[in-house]
């Protein structure tokens, strides 16, 4: 997906955001949310197929910008505080999306995908066997710091970004945690990223 592609989704996604914080999302119109975000109907499709891919794209955007980069191009601090940035500028709809419950849930989601991409990049980015321990860490990691943004979320903690990330850090073991913090090919400054994008969304939203 292109830079442009992703900025256009981008200003979507926020506006539906907005709407969310006044009426369901389930309520909301199609021509409510061209209105909103500035866009024809036709512009709209060209961007999502229906207004029900606008959250999973947040969520697969959030992911993949912060934890998704973990031992990849980012630090564990950098990746959490990119996650964490991209689900709050997503607020409403993830709240939303995290108060479901079962097998298919965003919660259930988001803890296994980050076990499996913490699994991934050892084995395949970083060439590290996996051991049974490795593989209890990883997936007891993934699982605390899960469900520790959904308490986050839903305002059971309500830390900053900058301190919440560091404490997502700390649960981290420290084996585990000295591999994932050893990216293998770290961001430039500057880089145009996903999480730069996050980063500036978030920087002209506030």
């Amino acid at each position: 997906m292109t830079v442009a592609m992703v900025a256009k989704r981008l200003a979507v996604a926020i506006a539906v955001d907005d709407l969310v914080s006044e009426k369901p999302f389930e309520s909301l119109r199609i021509e409510d949310i061209c209105e909103a975000a500035g866009v024809s109907r036709s512009a709209f499709y060209r961007l999502f197929a229906d207004k029900y891919e606008i959250p999973l794209w947040c969520q697969g955007l959030a992911f993949d910008a912060g934890l998704g980069e973990i031992g990849r191009s980012l630090t564990c601090a950098d990746g959490h505080r990119a996650t964490l940035s991209g689900l709050l500028l997503f607020r409403n709809l993830m709240y939303s999306a995290s108060i479901e419950s079962g097998p298919y849930s965003f919660r259930t989601k988001l803890i296994n995908k980050h076990a499996a991409s913490m699994r991934e990049t050892l084995t395949e980015v970083q060439h590290v066997a996996l051991t049974p321990r490795l593989e209890f860490l990883i997936v007891s990691t993934a699982d605390a710091q899960g469900r520790a943004v959904f308490r986050w979320l839903d305002g059971g903690a309500n830390p900053d970004v900058e301190t919440f990330a560091q404490w997502q850090t700390d649960l981290t073991p420290e084996d585990l945690r000295g591999l994932l913090d050893a990216p293998a090919t770290p961001a430039q400054p500057g880089e145009l990223t996903f999480a730069s994008i996050i980063a500036d969304a978030v920087r002209t939203r506030r």
